[in-house]
């Protein structure tokens, strides 16, 4: 989930230099994508990163671990903050510096919180 956190993000800044015409002498490996690809990348890339967060969440030694098998409840939250970010990303066209973003976004600070107090109560449940 990592690894397809950190491509999306990836992509997301190469599009950023698309929208903002950063110059290909600059960033050479610009010449390479157009943002039709790169929306269809991050696509790609955030549903892999969905269906492989809900496989964690199902994964038997996962649940073993965490001694539950509720943790399949955190997915709508990692869900709004994917659909925040994606929103970020091609409506505001903003996702330049993933840091500030991720610093700044009320909302997506807010479904970061929510994810962290579920997954403690989920995995605290008695």
């Amino acid at each position: 989930m990592t690894t397809l956190l950190a491509l999306f993000q990836g992509l997301a800044k190469r599009r950023d230099d698309l929208v903002r015409e950063v110059d290909g002498s600059h960033r050479p490996s610009l010449r390479g994508y157009n943002k039709h690809f790169l929306d269809v990348s991050i696509s790609v890339i955030l549903g892999s990163l969905l269906v492989a967060y809900l496989i964690f969440t199902t994964d038997q030694f996962v649940i073993a671990r965490f001694g539950t098998e509720n943790l399949f409840y955190t997915t709508p939250l990692v869900i709004l903050g994917i659909l925040r970010y994606l929103q970020i990303t091609l409506v505001e066209e903003k996702s330049g510096s993933p840091t500030e973003i991720v610093l700044r976004d009320r909302f997506l600070i807010l479904s970061i919180l929510g994810w962290i107090i579920s997954f403690v109560l989920v995995t605290h449940a008695g």
